[in-house]
Order: C-alpha cells, then sequence, then structure tokens
C-alpha cells in the first residue's frame, strides 16, 4: 500500500533527511517567445532613433541603442520575476542606468579605453555642455554626450517599462501603447523610410498581445481547474498567428498599392495638431538629422536643421492683379537663438473681418511712404496651412483672423497672421510702388538719404544680438563685405551684403549640410564656416551682419512667387518655401531683401533722382559702438536689459513684503475654512458602500498592494487585512458593505453606513503601514501592483 500523498516540498513525517531545495524553473511562466517579443518592442524604437542620426546627422553614434533597451528589458523581465514593487526596481534601476549607459556613451566619445576612463569622459563631457549654456552663455555648445545619454535613458527606460508592465502587472496592452506612442514619435520626426521597423513592431506587438491573452486565459482555466485547461492555448496561438499574419500582410499590400487616402479629410484637425506638436517637439532636438518638415504652416519657432526636405504638392492659389513677381510673406521672426529663430514675447489679438490688420500695433502707425494698397484673392489648398498669405504688409482681411505681434514694452510689431478653415479670402496689402521718377513710389535713393533714427522699442527688438550668436569669422566676413562699400549707409550696406551672398563664387546652395561638423559653432558661424546652406542659412547670416551694424532687420519665411496662368492664377507649392531678410527704413517701413543665390529673387529699385542726406540725428539718439568695436551697434549689456530696470522702483520692498505676509495669512484662513466645512459636510453626509471599496482599493493600489484580476472582494479584503493586521475589522465591515450592496441589492442602514465611514477613516491611517511592510515570504498577499 503507497503511502498517502504529501504537500509539494513538505518532508514526510517519518523522514530524517532534509527535502531537496526548489530548482529555479528554466522558463518563465509566460514563455520565452514572450520575453523575446517583449524585447523586439525595445529594440525597433532604438532602431529608429538610431536610424535617424539626431545628433549632427553624424551615423555611427547611436548604436549602443539597441544593446541599451535590451538592458532595460532583461532589468524589468528579472526585476519582475524577483517580485519586486516598483518602489524597489524604480530606484535600483536608475542606479544600474546611471553606471552602465555612461560607459555606454563613452565608449562612442573614448573608444578602446577602459571602462573608468569611458566613465569619465562621459562625465566631462556633459559637464562642459553645461558650463557652456549655463555659465559661459553659449549659444551651442560642442559637447555631444547629454543627447546620447537622453537616448541612452529613453531606450533603457522604455525597455524596462515594458517588459515589467508584460510580467509584473500583465498588462501587455499598455506596453505595446507605450512604446508604440514612442515609436511613432520618433518616425514622425524623420524623413527616412522606417516602413521596416513598423512592420517588424507590428507583428512583435500583436503577438505579444495575443500570447499574453491566451496565458491569461490558461491560467483562469487552470485556477477553476477546467478540464485540459493546458492544451486550449495551442490552437488559440495559432489562430491569433494567423490572424497577425493576414492583417500586416493585408496592410503592407495595402500601403503599396492605395492610390488616394478616403479618410484623410476626417483626420484633418487631428493632423493640424499633431503638426504644432511635432514642431516644439522637434525645436528641443539636437541639430542635425533629417527631420521631416510636416504640413505647411509657419510655427511661432524655427530649428534650422542640417536638410531641407520638402515636395511638390501644390499649397494655395493666389489671384494677382499684376505681373509684379510679389515674395508672399506668412510670418517674421525677431529673435535668433543660434539654432533657429523664435517669436519673442509675443501676443494674440482678435481683428475683425475688414478691420486694420496693424491698426492696433505701434508698427502701423509708423510712416511707410513709396507704397499702394491693392487687393489679392487667396485659395488655400492645404488644410495646415493657417497662415494669412500677403505680400509685404497686410492691410486688412475679409474675414476674422488672429494677429500675433512682437510685444517689445508695450510696443507691438507685427509677426503673423493666422486664421481657421481652408475657406478663400481676399487680403489687402500695401506694396511698394516702383517708379522711377520717385514722384509716387520707391526708389534706391530715397532709401539711401533716409533717416537712421529708429523708434527704441524697435531698435531694441530687432537688432538684438545674444552672446555667442555671431562670432569671430562672421564679423570678419562683415569687414571684408563693407571694405568694398564706399557709402556705409543701411541701404547700401544691406545691399552690399545680399550681393555678397548671392554670389556663387563665395557661398554654394545646398539642401543638404547634414555631412558638416558643426559643433560649438551657431548655425551663421556654421555657414560662414562652410560656405553651404539654403534660404534659412543665408536669411539668417544676412539678418545678423544687419544687426552687427545696428540696422534693424528680421527674418521672414513664406513662399517665393510662381507664373500666373492666363486668367492671373498663381499655383504656390509646397517647394517654394522660403526665407528671406527684411530691414527697416524710418519713413518707408520694412524692405525686402533675398540673399539667396540661385534660388532667390532680388527685388531690384530704380535708383532715382539723387535725394538729400537727411539732417544728422541728435547725439542723444545715436547708436552706441559695441565691446567688439563694430560702429552702430548698441552693447550687448545694454540691448539685453529690460526697460524701465530689472530691480522694481525703490522704496516698495516693505510695502510688498507685507502684502505677501496678509495674503499668505488670508490663503491658509480660507484653506482652514474650506477644510472644515468638508469635513462637516463629511460628517452629514453617508458614504456609498462601492465608493468606500473603490477608495480603499485605489489607496491601498498606490502604496502598491493592488488586487489581483481574479481576486473576490473577500479575498483582497483578507489579504489586505494579512499585511495589516490592526486593520484587519475595518476591512471586514468594508468587504461585508460593498458584498451585500453590489451582490445581494441590499440597502443597509444608517447605523451601517455611520460605522462603514467610521471604519474609511481608520483605514485612511491603518493602510499608511505598507509604507514600511518589507514583504519578505509572505506566504499570501495581493500582487503588488499601480
Amino acid at each position: 500500500m503507497s503511502a498517502p500523498a504529501m504537500p509539494f516540498g513538505q518532508p514526510r513525517p517519518d523522514s530524517t533527511a532534509a527535502a531537496p531545495p526548489r530548482a529555479l524553473p528554466l522558463e518563465p511562466a509566460e514563455g520565452w517567445l514572450t520575453v523575446v517579443l517583449v524585447a523586439i518592442l525595445g529594440i525597433s524604437i532604438a532602431w529608429s532613433v538610431d536610424d535617424a542620426r539626431w545628433i549632427f546627422g553624424r551615423p555611427g553614434l547611436t548604436p549602443f541603442l539597441i544593446p541599451a533597451s535590451l538592458l532595460g528589458s532583461l532589468y524589468g523581465f528579472l526585476s519582475a520575476k524577483a517580485g519586486w514593487s516598483r518602489r524597489r526596481a524604480l530606484p535600483l534601476g536608475a542606479l544600474a542606468a546611471a553606471l552602465l549607459l555612461p560607459m555606454m556613451v563613452g565608449s562612442v566619445l573614448a573608444p578602446g579605453e577602459d571602462v573608468f576612463a569611458q566613465f569619465g569622459a562621459s562625465a566631462h563631457a556633459v559637464i562642459e555642455a553645461y558650463l557652456d549654456v549655463a555659465w559661459r552663455g553659449r549659444a551651442t555648445t560642442a559637447q555631444y554626450a547629454q543627447w546620447l545619454l537622453v537616448f541612452g535613458i529613453l531606450a533603457w527606460g522604455t525597455g524596462w517599462w515594458t517588459a515589467w508592465t508584460t510580467f509584473h502587472h500583465r498588462r501587455p496592452i499598455n506596453a505595446v501603447m507605450l512604446s508604440g506612442a514612442v515609436l511613432v514619435a520618433s518616425m514622425s520626426l524623420t524623413i527616412n523610410d522606417q516602413f521596416p521597423v513598423l512592420v517588424v513592431f507590428s507583428l512583435a506587438a500583436l503577438l505579444l498581445l495575443i500570447r499574453m491573452h491566451a496565458f491569461e486565459e490558461r491560467s483562469t482555466w487552470l485556477r477553476h481547474q477546467v478540464w485540459r485547461a493546458g492544451s486550449m492555448g495551442a490552437p488559440y496561438l495559432r489562430g491569433g498567428l494567423l490572424f497577425v499574419a493576414l492583417a500586416v500582410t493585408g496592410a503592407v499590400a495595402l500601403t503599396a498599392t492605395a492610390s488616394s487616402a478616403p479618410l484623410a479629410g476626417a483626420f484633418s484637425a487631428v493632423n493640424d495638431r499633431l503638426i504644432e506638436v511635432g514642431r516644439q517637439f522637434q525645436g528641443i532636438l539636437p541639430q542635425g538629422g533629417p527631420s521631416r518638415i510636416v504640413g505647411s504652416s509657419f510655427g511661432p519657432s524655427l530649428t534650422i536643421s542640417g536638410t531641407w526636405t520638402t515636395d511638390d504638392s501644390p499649397v494655395l492659389q493666389i489671384q494677382v492683379p499684376d505681373d509684379t513677381p510679389y515674395h508672399w510673406r506668412a510670418i517674421a521672426y525677431d529673435r535668433f537663438t543660434g539654432t533657429g529663430w523664435t517669436q519673442s514675447g509675443s501676443v494674440d489679438q482678435s481683428i475683425a473681418a475688414g478691420a486694420k490688420v496693424l491698426g492696433a500695433t505701434t508698427e502701423g502707425s509708423l510712416a511707410a511712404a513709396g507704397r499702394r494698397e491693392t487687393i489679392f484673392l487667396v485659395r488655400p489648398l492645404d488644410s495646415s496651412l493657417h497662415n494669412i498669405i500677403s505680400p509685404d504688409s497686410p492691410v486688412s482681411v475679409d474675414r476674422a483672423t488672429t494677429l500675433t505681434a512682437v510685444d517689445q514694452a508695450g510696443r507691438t510689431f507685427f509677426a503673423s497672421l493666422s486664421a481657421d478653415g481652408t475657406t478663400s479670402y481676399r487680403v489687402t496689402a500695401s506694396v511698394i510702388e516702383l517708379d522711377p521718377t520717385g514722384a509716387h513710389g520707391l526708389t534706391a535713393n530715397q532709401l539711401r538719404a533716409a533717416r537712421q533714427d529708429y523708434p527704441a522699442e524697435l531698435r531694441t527688438a530687432y537688432t538684438e544680438i545674444r552672446p555667442g550668436t555671431v562670432g569671430a569669422d562672421s564679423r570678419a566676413l562683415l569687414s571684408t563685405i563693407l571694405a568694398r562699400v564706399p557709402q556705409k549707409d543701411p541701404y547700401d550696406v544691406a545691399r552690399a551684403i545680399e550681393t555678397y551672398l548671392r554670389d556663387p563664387a563665395n557661398f554654394h546652395y545646398d539642401t543638404n549640410v547634414s555631412d558638416v561638423d558643426c559643433a560649438g559653432r551657431s548655425v551663421v558661424d556654421c555657414f560662414v564656416f562652410s560656405r553651404r546652406g539654403y534660404c534659412e542659412h543665408y536669411a539668417s547670416l544676412m539678418t545678423m551682419l544687419l544687426r552687427v551694424e545696428g540696422i534693424p532687420a528680421r527674418m521672414v519665411e513664406g513662399y517665393l512667387p510662381s507664373r500666373p496662368d492666363t486668367t492671373g492664377w498663381e499655383t504656390i507649392r509646397r517647394n517654394q518655401a522660403h526665407a528671406w531678410v527684411e530691414a527697416y527704413f524710418p519713413g518707408y517701413g520694412w524692405i525686402e531683401f533675398d540673399p539667396t543665390g540661385q534660388v532667390g529673387i532680388s527685388q531690384q529699385l530704380p535708383a532715382g533722382p539723387s535725394v538729400a542726406p537727411p539732417t544728422p540725428a541728435p547725439s542723444g539718439s545715436a547708436v552706441a559702438t559695441d565691446n567688439g568695436g563694430n560702429a552702430g551697434r548698441r552693447p550687448n549689456d545694454e540691448r539685453n536689459t529690460p526697460p524701465g530696470g530689472a530691480g522694481g522702483t525703490s522704496g516698495g520692498g516693505d510695502t510688498g513684503s507685507l502684502g505677501l505676509i496678509v495674503a499668505g495669512l488670508l490663503l491658509a484662513a480660507g484653506v482652514a475654512a474650506a477644510a472644515a466645512y468638508a469635513y462637516r459636510r463629511s460628517e452629514r453626509t453617508l458614504p456609498n458602500p462601492d465608493s468606500v471599496y473603490r477608495g480603499v482599493t485605489r489607496f491601498a493600489r498606490r502604496l502598491g498592494y493592488g488586487p489581483r484580476p481574479t481576486e473576490t472582494v473577500f479575498e483582497y479584503m483578507g489579504a489586505l487585512g494579512d499585511l495589516v493586521p490592526v486593520a484587519r475589522p475595518e476591512l471586514q465591515t468594508v468587504a461585508a458593505a460593498k458584498v451585500e450592496v453590489a451582490y445581494g441589492r441590499r440597502e443597509l442602514g444608517e447605523d451601517r453606513l455611520r460605522a462603514l465611514r467610521d471604519a474609511q477613516r481608520r483605514l485612511r491611517l491603518s493602510l499608511l503601514r505598507l509604507l514600511v511592510r518589507r514583504r519578505r515570504g509572505a506566504p499570501r498577499g495581493p500582487r503588488p501592483r499601480r
């Protein structure tokens, strides 16, 4: 007769030998294929980021992202299987990443060195980058280790989170959603063809979801002792695999053969929002890499990358009343950051249909002679284009618009004009009248004789030069150009700079300069160094050289003119997007200059009759000389000082402190009154058992002890009672009330509800013991989760 069966792992009563140790399983319960699929999700993201070449467009700097992602996935898998809570796994994972990632980055900075030297190289590069930007006042830095660390953290963190969520929480959908969002964000910012990456990721994600769902179903069947539950996975997985294969194959075939986008219009609003988000995200990326230009709208900030990418899709049509080739202006920028342009201190103002666009701005009150008003009919063809397109200065639009203006100490200047929708509109614009006699139009001699008493706020906004943005090479180039100018009036200076830059013997037009190493240089200094670039490089350099000479200038973007058809309509395409320069001349307004050789169109003014030079301005209005010895420029310290001083008015410190104290006391009294009111109201309000149970569950989950998916109310409350014995009576009260109301359909009396309210209050304090509990071999308890 055989001995009775004993529980697994327990010695027989008559056995004198110790039980053999329990061996670790050689395969995870979810299977090794699940581990591989999770790793593929992280590898896809690392693959996408590495292929984009975001660091100065240079290949070979980010191959370490794939092993970093694999290590993050491995750590997430091991920490989940070890049963660590998130409070333990997060800091230990951060510590591991802090040790491993700098060494991986160091292998790029100092290849062949030992691990200590590589770690030191990473630390030194990051410190130098911080000092360049925060202490040395430079606009850019030659260091790039900080970006390598950021991308490394992204790869490690995504790999860890994907594995942790899958194996610890058993929530693969969360892993797929997060990693998919990161992948789509990376792919949307690069023009590289990453379709294979998306296919691989989609296959891995769908297979992971199906496999984990089959695993959960099998676990549920086994829990309920369903017959032959162990064999249900094979047909389930075979059907799921067939579905994945058909879905991915169909998607690939549709992508390769589809010739239309029937649902494109339904998602126009979403697409516009993604365009704006993409532009904001692109602004914080390191310079370099072939980035994607999405949409046709011009945003409030512009980052000049190493590649100009576009297509020939039509953007809008404009009916032109004459044969003049107009530059179609969309937006103007006033502040150069070293890597791009932005609108500083911009404010928005609603403009009614037919109202004067610049009527409420300072710019609208400035005289602008030699112009005429002309009406243009504009028909937008691209839903992402929200900018109102106009040649020169818009006067009015026959629809409601929003004016964005640069605010300088209460004085505002045009930045852009926008409107929603794609309906046609009529814009009245003030354009330059070309008149050789100078009687009614504008001539070159009139601009040569223009005054130089620029309005103070306009001069402050449009002659600003931030430290580190215009280096010695750019200033030396300006000296070379000015040496050929006999007269140093602003017009001849601007025309000389434009002519020099347009000469292909001096600068070469190139839409791809991602191979140029511009580390440590601003965009304009790099352009002077390489002598290669596209319109944004040309316009940025000319704008900043004019500012060095004390001439107010701004960088403008819009579209080049096209050849009109027989009915007078110009079709503007996206590849006609262009950047040029506008310089300000008192009495005549903004005058455009196009320095881009081979592409740009220079506006030539007739010489006209001679004009007497202006009366010299008083000495008090003269522009000072900066520290670099460039006449006409205001010194940087004066230009960067806020109007009115930075310290406020004197004698107001005590009053301000007293006001803060009084405000603080009133705020504290208000908070106390609100708390007392809430407490009294809770005393009068009887709780709902379902709400109480959800509140206890939510509170415990935040502490790392949430319920299992298949756990009953009494099982979960009992498990919490085992962890916190002092709270067991209150937990039983909550569980009984929940079950009686939710499943027994009973209504509790006031006495039971008051007892439930008291139990809820005591539990808020009792369950805080979970924060300091160390679960070491607990025989039973809820799985830690968040």
